[in-house]
């Protein structure tokens, strides 16, 4: 029996997540509850986001010690063997899997520096990583870094950082910690 046949009157009815949202009106009923399409971020394939829509989420943090690094030395957490035969140069990042970058099994594979993508380097601890900017000139504490969003002319999107850590890009934004800072 239905609702209404049994004379259940709700105050509000609502079915349509990001998806239905836009793009089955007749869902629509009282209200609709948008979540990735807030972000700027298609619910999935079969439901693309109209032309404009842009993502509206970044994640940036900022170098807080930049260190030369030689071959064979341990560094980080487990300490991990630095180089093949060479020196590194590594920025130490204040972010780590409490702050929902992800450790394992996977990790983020990069993050953007003065518009260039820096590899992560050894295994990221609970509040810090470590990226390697030895083909990054002048690299220096307090350089943003971006981690989700864009920088100069290339970008991280969380539908890529989702996929290279097999996770779907909602699961990816739930693991964003509230201790991680927000802008206002």
């Amino acid at each position: 029996m239905g609702l209404r046949a049994a004379e259940i009157q709700l105050p509000l009815i609502h079915a349509a997540g990001s998806a239905a949202t836009l793009h089955l009106p007749g869902s629509h009923l009282d209200m609709v509850r948008c979540g990735l399409a807030l972000y700027g971020i298609a619910p999935g394939q079969e439901a693309p986001l109209p032309p404009g829509f842009l993502p509206a989420l970044q994640w940036k943090t900022t170098v807080v010690q930049v260190k030369r690094v030689p071959a064979g030395a341990l560094v980080g957490f487990g300490g991990v063997p630095a180089g093949e035969g060479r020196a590194l140069t590594l920025a130490v990042l204040p972010v780590g899997f409490q702050d929902g970058f992800s450790r394992e099994p996977r990790t983020w594979a990069e993050v953007l520096i003065k518009g260039q993508r820096a590899p992560l380097f050894g295994q990221v601890s609970a509040y810090q990583c470590l990226i390697d900017v030895s083909q990054i000139d002048d690299v220096r504490m307090g350089d943003e870094v971006v981690l989700l969003g864009r920088q100069g002319a290339d970008s991280i999107t969380v539908e890529a950082a989702a996929q290279a850590l097999e996770i779907t890009p909602y699961e990816l934004l739930a693991q964003l910690m509230p201790r991680t800072p927000r802008a206002t």
